[in-house]
């Protein structure tokens, strides 16, 4: 036999080979990334969904603690006379 008839014969092979081995590997390692990819999506609409909640309930609050805090003392120190 000459290197002729045996190079294909190999490559035909290896490839089946390297093929049975890889094709599994490959469709876990993309279901993983479609579940990430999508745990992501969801995760950022979450996010944007708890700051509107956030925004909407200091301005339902009031002034913060710090806030007032602030107010309060501004208001000390303008009532004594210097």
């Amino acid at each position: 036999m000459e290197w002729t008839q045996i190079l294909p014969a190999a490559s035909v092979t290896m490839n089946a080979l390297v093929l049975a081995i890889w094709k599994p590997w490959a469709n876990a390692y993309a279901g993983e990334k479609g579940k990430n990819f999508a745990r992501k999506e969801d995760l950022a609409q979450i996010v944007t969904e708890m700051q509107a909640v956030v925004a909407a309930q200091r301005h339902a609050s009031g002034p913060s603690p710090t806030e007032r805090w602030a107010m309060s003392a501004e208001a000390r120190l303008m009532a004594k006379p210097a």
